[in-house]
């Protein structure tokens, strides 16, 4: 197969290539494993496991997960480059057409099955009372045949439509991702949603086939492997507090607007971003995880707390997440 590197890098980010894929260098004449590459390797999951011949139950790493894949591939590079990357055990570049602010963290994916990894992703681990908690659910299949496995969720009812994409169908060594929305109650304090690989009536189903089979000596209930993920509801006193913040951020954010007499921002990469684009993301960025990091930062920097310099710290820090390199300068008038 002959494609461009524009269509290379189309083929990975929709995640249509095998993770064992190679491409053939134009200078070298060479192949190579395309996630040693440097024209491709930054936008391609780096299991280092997996490389090492590994099959642990459970690794770590880091998920990063965006739209824009110039900042992915930004971002995966400064990655790689690290001196922190080779203790990871992954790291995963993630590109989600739809997803509405840049999502980076820690994760764990669980050997669920034989060569079939899963894990997640929380967009908050802070969620406010009757909002919906947005979370990343990626799997591996890290095998030379297919596999179908099905992941069944505990702890909150979810629609069917939710249901059916935690169905993977995996081709050899090929991965997935899919968002998922859970519906959270009012009720305030840490709770849980839990991955199994089988539901209890499945469970039931197959221990009343085996107590039968003998005789009902041995009561008999097949285990299952999953994991839990935690993450907590915040009480309506904390919700006043981090409403203040918002608020206050948001203000933040249009002042420095008004001061440089701007109208948008332009990136590194050339883009120009119009102001209401850059709020309106702004605004989707906010969630109180990202709050909380942020006053725990200027805690352990030991500087004195003060609110104006708190909401103007959370646009800068989105706009450097989000973005990248951005200065005074980059704020532009169309």
């Amino acid at each position: 197969m002959t494609a461009n590197h524009e269509e290379v890098v189309q083929m990975i980010v929709s995640r249509r290539l095998s993770l064992k894929a190679l491409v053939k260098d134009a200078q070298s004449n060479k192949w190579k494993n395309l996630d040693e590459t440097n024209d491709f390797r930054y936008l391609f999951p780096q299991l280092n496991f997996s490389k090492a011949g590994l099959t642990p139950d459970q690794v770590t790493g880091v998920v990063c997960i965006s739209s824009n894949p110039v900042r992915l591939a930004d971002l995966g590079k400064a990655a790689m480059q690290s001196p922190y990357f080779p203790k990871l055990d992954f790291y995963i570049p993630a590109l989600i057409d739809d997803v509405p602010t840049l999502v980076r963290g820690d994760a764990s994916l669980f050997k669920l099955w034989d060569d079939f990894y899963v894990g997640c992703v929380l967009e908050s681990h802070l969620v406010k009372p009757n909002e919906d908690m947005t979370m990343y659910v990626l799997a591996f299949n890290l095998r030379n045949e297919a596999q179908s496995h099905k992941v069944v969720p505990y702890g909150y009812k979810i629609s069917e439509d939710q249901k059916a994409k935690l169905d993977f169908a995996l081709l050899p060594w090929r991965w997935e991702i899919r968002r998922l929305t859970i519906a959270v109650g009012e009720e305030a304090g840490e709770q849980y949603f839990e991955f199994r690989t089988a539901s209890r009536a499945e469970r039931a189903a197959k221990g009343a086939a085996v107590t039968a089979m003998t005789l009902g000596m041995l009561r008999y209930v097949p285990g299952y492997k999953g994991f839990k993920v935690r993450f907590r509801v915040v009480t309506q006193d904390e919700l006043n507090s981090f409403a203040a913040i918002e608020i206050g951020a948001k203000v933040a954010a249009e002042t420095i607007f008004t001061e440089l007499g701007a109208t948008s921002i332009k990136t590194t990469s050339g883009d120009r971003i119009p102001k209401d684009r850059v709020m309106r993301r702004f605004e989707q960025w906010l969630k109180l995880e990202r709050i909380v990091d942020q006053i725990k930062e200027i805690k352990e920097a030991g500087k004195e707390f003060d609110f104006s310099d708190l909401c103007t710290a959370l646009f800068i820090r989105f706009l450097s997440t989000e973005y990248g390199e951005i200065d005074q300068s980059s704020f532009v008038r169309d």
